[in-house]
């Protein structure tokens, strides 16, 4: 029988102390994806809604290299090079006003793919910047478009300060109810990197920051990486707890780290739900329980239960439960060591708090706090093995300690990519799409970018046994339920 998914379930600890007063434990939840889920690839509908204001004719940083709109022309014209047939891609331009450059359709059709090249190469730079009404015509372009064998998206790009930011907003709660999430770049430096992560965590997407023009073609294949295996849809996930086990909260930390909303009718039953899914990345999701004085025995705390969809594999409604069983002990009979898969995504958990309230205190003008929360932060980053994060927040740390501030980009980064964990970084950062049609022409390379500083390779992740944090701090708002990447 097909299955779309396996269910692993970890105790943070599977033996406890019998006490008289109320302990804290954890509950890891981890969803895999199966052979058959992996080896599924969807055509995408993706509209991409690029910014051709007047600034994206400046050349970055004022070298010598190509401006902004050149390199976006040519990133968006090898992408296309790379989509199969059966993708249907449309592209938005907007300054000031919004214009369809191109109507979503399959590259397979007729001139389909030429005629998206044509349009590329016409996209010139001027005007101001206005976002909403590009993303209301992109949603319309794709209503309807998402079915069994395709997904839907929306890739923004923009290098500049928009109009109307609520309008934007907005555009992502209507995006998130029609199932398209919005993959938000952000280019250069002068945009609002609040307002972007908004759009993408409102959509059910995500944003990232982009350095320098010549990275854009590799954000686009990340976007279309995702859009191509998503292939579980409508996940959720129940909690039923005997009495005297409470959920107390529930946080996914894999692929992304949000707290997640849960709701329950009786107190025993938590829902929570899931949204869709990578086919390739799965989820991990950890649960914080509540139990009441216990004597010693095992005791089945709880039953958890999965729900998906998978319409790729003809597969409605697949369930899967396991029951959680847990050991009470004696006081003073050994306990076992914490479990340290559990207790490297409870620091990855405790890294993204630190980062967060770091952000909060630099904004609050608290530079000695900032400091000491980042390098807490960076301190659970190199337990868990994610050095290249370590190394962008201690870059960070010099800049605090030295001038007071953090760099040009480092409060950017830092806001969006926190809670992207390091197996969703280096998913997007992979391989190019791969075509199986007879591939064209593609256009001539762009001249090579400057060099760059290596960043710092990944050691094997350790597993250290640190005991369960504290209660998490009061958290910004949660990505909205359904939401997916």
């Amino acid at each position: 029988m097909t299955t779309a998914v396996s269910l692993n379930i970890q105790l943070g600890q599977a033996r406890v102390p019998a006490t008289e007063v109320p302990q804290r434990a954890y509950l890891m939840v981890e969803v895999n994806p199966t052979e058959a889920t992996r080896g599924l690839r969807l055509a995408i509908a993706t509209v991409l809604v690029l910014d051709t204001s007047g600034s994206m004719s400046e050349r970055q940083g004022g070298g010598a290299g190509g401006t902004k709109i050149e390199c976006l022309r040519d990133a968006v014209s090898r992408l296309v090079d790379q989509l199969e047939t059966s993708d249907a891609i449309g592209m938005i331009a907007f300054d000031t006003e919004s214009r369809v450059a191109s109507a979503l359709r399959p590259l397979g059709e007729a001139e389909g793919r030429s005629a998206l090249q044509a349009a590329i190469h016409k996209l010139k730079a001027a005007g101001g910047t206005r976002i909403g009404p590009a993303l209301d015509a992109a949603i319309a372009a794709l209503a309807g478009s998402s079915d069994a064998q395709r997904s839907a998206r929306i890739v923004l790009l923009t290098d500049g300060q928009t109009t109307r930011e609520e309008e934007c907003r907005l555009a992502a709660e209507r995006a998130r109810q029609a199932g398209i999430p919005i993959t938000v770049l952000g280019l250069g430096e002068n945009w609002n990197e609040e307002l972007l992560r908004d759009i993408g965590e409102r959509s059910g997407g995500y944003a990232k920051y982009i350095a320098q023009a010549e990275d854009i073609l590799g954000h686009f294949q990340g976007a279309v990486r995702l859009a191509q295996t998503a292939v579980i849809t409508d996940a959720a996930l129940t909690l039923r707890t005997v009495d005297g086990v409470k959920v107390t909260d529930v946080w996914r930390i894999m692929p992304m780290i949000d707290r997640l909303p849960v709701t329950s009718s009786d107190g025993r039953t938590a829902t929570v739900p899931l949204g869709a899914m990578s086919g390739q990345l799965g989820q991990v999701v950890v649960a914080a329980l509540e139990l009441a004085g216990q004597r010693p025995g095992d005791y089945r705390i709880a039953q958890v239960e999965l729900q998906i969809d998978a319409p790729a594999l003809g597969l409605s409604g697949e369930r899967h439960r396991t029951d959680v069983v847990l050991q009470v002990v004696s006081p003073g009979v050994p306990l076992d060591d914490p479990n340290p898969d559990v207790m490297n995504r409870l620091e990855q958990l405790r890294a993204w708090h630190a980062q967060t309230r770091a952000l909060q205190e630099i904004e609050a003008g608290h530079v000695d706090n900032a400091t000491r929360l980042l390098d807490q932060a960076r301190t659970a980053l190199l337990s868990i093995g994610d050095a290249t994060q370590a190394a962008l927040l201690q870059g960070e740390i010099k800049e605090l300690e030295q001038r007071g501030r953090m760099s040009e980009g480092g409060g950017k980064t830092l806001l969006l990519d926190a809670n992207q964990t390091q197996e969703l970084r280096d998913y997007l950062a992979g391989p190019p799409p791969t075509r199986t049609d007879e591939p064209r022409p593609s256009a001539p390379p762009p001249p090579p970018p400057p060099p760059r500083t290596p960043s710092v390779s990944s050691p094997h992740r350790t597993s250290p046994p640190p005991p369960p944090p504290p209660p998490p701090p009061p958290a910004p708002p949660h990505r909205p339920s359904g939401a997916a990447l």
